[in-house]
């Protein structure tokens, strides 16, 4: 038998019950008392009366006997015997229409009655009563059978317990339409707003809206939780792919090292022009380790608006392979399609790159260094399906439905958490959509992302930005805590015939610019101590004059026109990326290139 309590609708009727019960006894026991009570008076005086009536029945009925033998002249005794003969019919008779018992004894000896001895009827009877017929001398007892009452009695406990019935069917009823409306009803809006994702909706009910606030609250920590295993994953994922990215980077510097040493040589030598084509190889190659740095700080950075935007799916996972292919084993080779192209689904970049990369490293895992993974992207009537496959062993059938279980992870100990898939699961679940995997045509597992198409926001119109006033001989000051990087663009700036004084830190250069005021600012935005916003507020708060052009260099890859977009009422504002060539200084400043 299941549980009684497993339905709070079972509870509340279950637990009305006993009350119903014990009410309903109290009052059977109270009104037994009083029936009991009430219904022995009545008897008492019920028997008053009979005895009353038979008193006068049989006065009359001797004096009527009396009168008529003196008329008809009928001896004393004639008359008494027809006397009595009437007056036992009468009793009888009367006996017998009112269900009473009787025994009449004259001079101690039986001379009728419906019951044997006068024991009986004080045994049977329920009320009895003893009186004398004084006319005849007969002594008279007189019973109410207790059969009748017990009837009687029975007959009133029967309606009772029929109201006693309905009424704890009616409250049963009443307590399951309460549960219905004020409990049932609530409970499943805030259900159903669950698994729609949607905020919780108050009911006007304490107890419920008290519920729905503590389920906000772990709603929220639960959110912020899953952030935080999403991100560790990511920086797992990454740690992961430090090898390879440490490779390529050496590599580079290889590249770097090596053009740089054959430019001194061909300097040494007096052969200019080798040696300015090494140095241009040196520089390409220091722009693309840059480039390569901008993708993994791109998979490494944690958005702020984790889930709320949607974006272009095709570009986003486009990206997100290109930043991991790079420490991708040489031997594996990976490959995107497709078909359609603008798809947008209501994914944030972030989450994006959480699906791609966790799927794309798990199929390059599984080729143990050599093999083909495939990602193929297309539109499948209202959804968009991202498919990726892999050449590896697959997935045993018995395996993948415990894939998506958090901790779940059939590698060796110590090289996989359990929750990269269960991350995947939980975000596609959470808009709408669903994973499936099974075996590809590549001989391996294929992994099948559906998710809801949604409709590019539109775009918000960008401001015309006023052209760029070039940079004459206005006093320019550079703000780095590298000395190098202080000293190489300011080299820059003399090959421009421009001057720019130097500061090494945010407090220094906010010393600079309380004694005199400068044009151009070139501030770095990640220093010790104080950053390059620290500099901004400050000249803010103390009401100092704001450069004419700032110029913000950072070699952080996320979005930061959240944060300078306050200050462009200040001042013409303008990033610069690390690592920066002259040409790029040169345009930032307006002058011909």
């Amino acid at each position: 038998m299941g549980n009684p309590f497993s339905s709070l609708a079972r509870r509340l009727v279950l637990l009305n019950l006993p009350v119903y019960l014990s009410l309903g006894l109290f009052l059977y026991f109270f009104t037994w008392h009083l029936l009991s009570q009430n219904l022995r008076k009545e008897l008492a005086y019920r028997l008053e009366l009979l005895a009353r009536d038979l008193q006068t029945s049989m006065s009359n009925i001797y004096f009527d006997w009396q009168v008529t033998g003196l008329k008809q002249g009928f001896p004393e005794n004639e008359v008494l015997f027809l006397a009595r003969k009437e007056a036992l019919e009468t009793l009888q008779k009367k006996a017998r229409e009112g269900h009473f018992l009787y025994f009449v004894t004259y001079q101690g000896k039986k001379l009728a009655g419906n019951v044997s001895s006068p024991e009986e009827i004080v045994t049977h009877s329920i009320e009895y009563k003893r009186f004398p017929l004084t006319p005849f001398y007969w002594q008279v007892l007189l019973g109410i059978p207790l059969k009748d009452y017990q009837k009687a009695f029975g007959k009133m406990k029967g309606y009772f317990w029929t109201a006693l019935g309905v009424l704890v069917l009616l409250s049963s009823a009443f307590t399951y339409l309460f549960y219905l409306f004020w409990v049932r009803k609530p409970l499943n809006r805030v259900v159903k707003a669950l698994e729609e994702r949607r905020p919780l909706p108050y009911s006007g009910l304490r107890e419920v809206d008290l519920l729905v606030q503590r389920v906000q609250e772990a709603m929220k920590r639960e959110e912020e939780l899953f952030r935080q295993v999403a991100f560790s994953e990511k920086m797992s994922a990454l740690g992961v792919l430090a090898g390879g990215y440490a490779h390529e980077f050496n590599n580079l510097l290889q590249v770097v090292a090596g053009f740089l040493e054959l430019a001194q040589l061909h300097i040494a030598k007096g052969q200019t022009e080798a040696a300015l084509k090494a140095l241009e190889g040196a520089r390409q190659k220091a722009f693309q380790g840059a480039e390569l740095s901008r993708k993994l700080l791109r998979l490494a950075r944690k958005s702020p608006d984790y889930g709320k935007e949607s974006h272009p799916l095709d570009l986003m996972v486009k990206n997100t392979i290109d930043a991991l292919s790079t420490a991708f084993p040489k031997d594996i080779q990976v490959s995107f399609e497709a078909e359609s192209e603008g798809l947008h689904v209501p994914l944030s970049e972030e989450e994006i790159q959480e699906i791609v990369s966790n799927l794309l490293l798990n199929a390059v895992d599984a080729l143990r260094g050599c093999g083909k993974v495939q990602v193929t992207l297309s539109q499948k009537g209202e959804e968009v399906e991202l498919k990726i496959e892999d050449s590896g062993p697959g997935i045993p059938p018995e395996l993948r439905t415990r894939i998506f279980e958090p901790f779940f992870t059939t590698k060796e100990v110590g090289k996989g958490t359990g929750l990269g898939l269960y991350v995947v699961h939980q975000i596609v679940v959470s808009k709408g959509g669903r994973i499936e995997v099974g075996e590809s045509p590549l001989g391996g597992a294929c992994f099948r992302v559906l998710l809801p198409r949604v409709e590019p926001r539109p775009e918000k119109k960008e401001k015309k930005e006023t052209p760029k006033s070039p940079v004459s001989k206005e006093k320019i000051l550079i703000v780095d805590d590298e000395k190098e990087i202080r000293e190489n663009l300011q080299a820059f700036l003399r090959f421009m015939e421009l001057e720019a004084s130097l500061a090494s830190g945010a407090e220094e250069a906010l010393e600079q610019l309380r004694k005199e005021p400068y044009g151009v600012l070139f501030l770095d935005l990640l220093m010790p101590k104080h950053d390059g916003f620290w500099l901004l507020e400050q000249l803010e708060a103390q009401n100092l004059k704001f450069p004419r052009k700032i110029i913000l260099m950072t070699g952080y890859a996320g979005e930061l026109s959240a944060r300078i977009e306050k200050w462009k009422t200040r001042a013409e504002v303008s990033i610069l990326k690390k690592p920066f060539s002259l040409k790029e200084v040169k345009e930032i400043l307006g002058r011909k290139v």
